[in-house]
């Protein structure tokens, strides 16, 4: 469903723009096999998700800024991060709720030279704050905010919080709170999203709340400290 692949993009796409080109960190030397042993599981995210594996589309998986009603300074800044190298997560795991009410998502990459530092973030939410989208298949409207700094966890870091309304080809209603850090040279992301289509018979996620980001990414933050130390 078209729809829910923008609410998708507007969860995961922090993940394009935060990995660190400026940090003096030289990332450990990891492989796919030592990073994806320190992904949440859904014995922490708790009961009721079940781990979601990736479907093996390899498509196009950002927004054409063609498709996106926003100031000219927020083309500006989302055509810099469009027009840069690829910089998909090295491992991730998704956790998802009957309906895919609720989802869970951990990504964990070596930090790549030469792309956008985190800092960038700052900027993205400045100047895009809000913005419609239409690709022809679907529309709606994606606000951006910055949410308190949060403790606990290695820094730099940011939150990024997103609220998207898609009106065509449904209603859909979703909000997705993403922390974004670095450790070391590794980046690390943890988002918690909830979607709703209004007007259908969507499953409900029943007495299952929206897990606690700040858990889950201490509980991200200490098991990558241990993989880095152990790699030492």
């Amino acid at each position: 469903m078209a729809a829910l692949v923008v609410v998708a993009l507007a969860a995961a796409g922090v993940v394009f723009v935060v990995m660190s080109g400026d940090s003096e960190s030289t990332p450990p030397d990891l492989s796919e096999s030592d990073m994806e042993s320190a992904l949440l599981t859904t014995d922490d995210v708790g009961e009721g998700f079940t781990e979601d594996p990736p479907d093996g589309d390899d498509g196009d998986s950002t927004m054409n800024a063609d498709d996106i009603e926003a100031s000219e300074e927020c083309t500006d800044v989302y055509e810099r991060f469009s027009e840069m190298e690829e910089s998909d997560p090295d491992v991730g795991r998704e956790m998802v709720t009957e309906g895919d009410r609720l989802s869970v998502q951990h990504d964990i990459s070596l930090r790549d030279e030469g792309e956008p530092s985190i800092e960038l973030i700052d900027e993205f939410v400045e100047a895009c704050a809000e913005v419609s989208y239409d690709d022809g298949e679907s529309s709606g409207t994606i606000r951006f905010d910055l949410g308190d700094p949060m403790d606990g966890i290695e820094s730099p870091s940011r939150v990024l919080r997103s609220e998207i309304e898609i009106t065509e080809p449904f209603e859909v209603e979703a909000t997705s709170t993403t922390v974004v850090w670095e450790r070391d040279g590794v980046i690390s992301t943890v988002s918690v999203a909830e979607f709703e289509i209004i007007g259908t018979e969507t499953p409900a996620a029943g007495d299952i709340d929206p897990p606690i980001l700040d858990e889950l990414a201490k509980i991200a933050d200490g098991r990558l400290a241990d993989l880095i130390d152990e790699a030492g």
